[in-house]
């Protein structure tokens, strides 16, 4: 779902606290859920803003190891992410899924091939 705009959340915001309606008739009047007029009133009463929180880019934690996965490349470029993962775990502690490491190689363009026996 896209967040809602600047200026849609502003008046909002400005109906609830400035021309006191509730957040259900500014709601209606707006033509948003409830909870939304809830959310918006409330991320204004607790930052001052009226901005949407950022969506989406997560920060990895594997991106503070991204020297030590190009280490497992270069050392091993037929490791399977199980065992890059398995790796990451035994050397360093580094709880993951296989999934976050192939993320992570991608992320840092490091593309390995497996070859066939």
């Amino acid at each position: 779902m896209k967040a809602k705009s600047d200026d849609l959340r502003e008046r909002i915001v400005h109906l609830v606290t400035v021309d006191e309606l509730s957040c259900r008739e500014a709601a209606e009047r707006m033509m948003v859920g409830v909870s939304t007029a809830i959310r918006v009133v409330r991320r204004f009463k607790d930052t001052g803003g009226f901005a949407a929180k950022p969506r989406g880019g997560s920060v990895s934690m594997l991106d503070s190891h991204e020297d030590t996965l190009r280490a497992l490349v270069e050392e091993d470029g037929d490791a399977t992410l199980e065992e890059m993962r398995e790796t990451l775990f035994e050397r360093h502690g580094v709880v993951t899924s296989k999934s976050a490491v192939d993320r992570a190689l991608k992320r840092f363009d490091l593309r390995f091939k497996k070859k066939a026996s």
